[in-house]
């Protein structure tokens, strides 16, 4: 029995390598990616028309105000991209100040 056990053990582990052999060539054969990425992108706009315009790249959406999530969130999901609310600085741990006007959408 221990026998039996040791050989289902290490089939298990060939198949597993296996898994992971096919993974790692399907991932060395897939075409590479083309990003954008869109650092303050405030209400959208820029970023929304161009991928409109570039179906190929991925876009990657930086903003940090709240009032925004939503809309960009719903960019970078129409497509395949990714919402990042954070703001980009150079410094890290600098705090950074917002003001937001009356007039604005």
């Amino acid at each position: 029995l221990a026998l039996e056990e040791e050989v289902a053990y290490l089939r298990a582990m060939v198949d597993r390598q296996e898994s992971v052999a096919r993974l790692a060539v399907a991932e060395l054969n897939r075409p590479p990616k083309h990003l954008v990425i869109e650092l303050g992108a405030n209400d959208g706009g820029w970023i929304a028309d161009f991928c409109a315009r570039h179906s190929e790249f991925e876009p990657h959406i930086f903003e940090p105000q709240p009032r925004f999530r939503a809309t960009l969130s719903a960019i970078a999901a129409k497509h395949n991209g990714v919402f990042h609310p954070k703001a980009v600085w150079k410094e890290a741990g600098k705090k950074l100040t917002f003001h937001a006007h009356r007039d604005e959408g």
